[in-house]
């Protein structure tokens, strides 16, 4: 029953397992934002193509006009 329900408590997993390996908190800060800016820069496109999906959705950008279709006769 206990693994149906999360736990909250995986970051402080996280922190005391790599509190082995470092010693030094401020370089796992700085690899943690190193990684972080990384993360930021790959999922740029993502994330405004996603924006820009719910600003085209929102704010009816695009109305339809209509449409008129001359005679080709």
């Amino acid at each position: 029953m206990a693994a149906d329900r999360p736990s909250g408590h995986g970051s402080r997993r996280l922190l005391l397992v790599l509190s082995i390996w470092v010693d030094d908190p401020r370089r796992l800060t700085t690899a943690a934002g190193l990684v972080t800016a990384g993360v930021a820069i790959a999922l740029q496109r993502v994330v405004t193509a996603f924006a820009a999906y719910f600003i085209i959705l929102r704010a009816r950008v695009f109305r339809s006009e209509p449409v008129s279709i001359p005679d080709a006769s």
